[in-house]
């Protein structure tokens, strides 16, 4: 699966989109996902880590 990730980064980058961050850290069932406390904290570090990015970009 992670593989099939990397691969789809690479096509997306060749269509210009310099990075994506999924919002899903690990394979789970979707009422794991979409369990409010599960869905805020994966929400919570993709921000995170899109700031981050945003952040260095400025420097």
């Amino acid at each position: 699966m992670y593989y099939r990730y990397a691969k789809d980064a690479a096509t997306l980058n060749e269509c210009g989109i310099d990075a994506y961050f999924p919002i899903l850290r690990t394979v789970c069932s979707l009422d794991d996902a979409m369990n409010p406390e599960n869905a805020a904290e994966n929400l919570s570090d993709t921000a995170e880590q899109v700031f981050r990015v945003i952040r260095i970009a400025g420097r």
